[in-house]
């Protein structure tokens, strides 16, 4: 969660695929949910902004296994939630009107992986 300044997401190529700052209206400041809650691969790194400074709220795996003992229930609904922005439901099927082909080759590439680590359960 970004709570001061901006940070970049950056491909594996070093290339700034998109911003994340603090300041923008109606929009939440995360970087890296859907994989940490998913417990996937990161596919793309951070990198603060060069010239200002840069404030994160940062929660531990630890921290967080900690909290999903203690609230299973919203934990549930939290990977509900992400699986419904990728049109999947919890066993990885495509959800009724959700686009089967993602035309963002990075938002396909994160729902292969999503699929490929609910095959494996």
């Amino acid at each position: 969660f970004v709570l001061h300044g901006t940070v970049h997401v950056i491909d594996d190529e070093n290339r700034v695929k998109r911003a994340i700052r603090h300041d923008v209206p109606d929009m939440a400041p995360l970087c890296g949910e859907v994989p940490f809650f998913l417990g996937l691969n990161h596919v793309n790194s951070l990198r603060a902004k060069s010239d200002e400074d840069v404030k994160l709220l940062v929660l531990d795996r630890e921290d967080n296994d900690e909290l999903s003992q203690m609230y299973p229930e919203e934990y549930e609904l939290i990977h509900e939630n992400l699986l419904f922005a990728q049109g999947l439901d919890s066993d990885g099927n495509q959800l009724p009107g959700a686009e089967s082909v993602e035309k963002d080759a990075d938002k396909a590439l994160l729902k292969e992986s999503i699929l490929r680590s609910i095959r494996r359960r």
